[in-house]
């Protein structure tokens, strides 16, 4: 058997079972990519949703919405989103709102090429010194 412990994140939870965080993880890829697949067939998609299926964005208020595998007391939403911090798979970009880089769409080459204005370039600084995983890559 194989045990996570993040005690830098996470002191008092220990998962013996780590498939549960890769499953939780998984579960909202594949459900970005249902409402990107069928945009229309949502009947009421929050402001939260839509962030989420267009730009990548979660909060703690739409990990709520996932409410598998959380249990009170030893594992909610917030103890994801300070996982998914500490592990660069998620960076804050203001307040309670996190990008998941992973979430973004991919662009072909001629998206790319028709989506430059002027030659100008875009720079972005993370303040906490490092880049997330999954946002620049070549």
């Amino acid at each position: 058997n194989m045990f996570l412990y993040y005690p830098e994140v996470l002191p008092k939870t220990v998962f013996c079972d780590p498939q549960v965080v890769l499953t939780k993880v998984t579960e909202l890829v594949q459900y970005q990519h249902e409402l990107r697949d069928n945009p229309e067939g949502n009947m009421a998609v929050s402001s939260n949703l839509v962030k989420f299926r267009d730009r990548g964005l979660l909060s703690v208020e739409l990990l709520r919405e996932f409410p598998k595998h959380y249990r009170e007391g030893l594992f909610t939403a917030q103890d994801l989103v300070q996982l998914l911090v500490s592990r660069g798979a998620v960076a804050m970009i203001g307040e309670g709102e996190y990008l998941m880089p992973a979430l973004l769409r991919h662009l072909d080459p001629t998206q790319v090429s028709e989506n430059l204005q002027g030659g100008a370039s875009l720079m972005i600084r993370f303040t906490h010194g490092y880049i997330p995983s999954g946002l620049f890559c070549c």
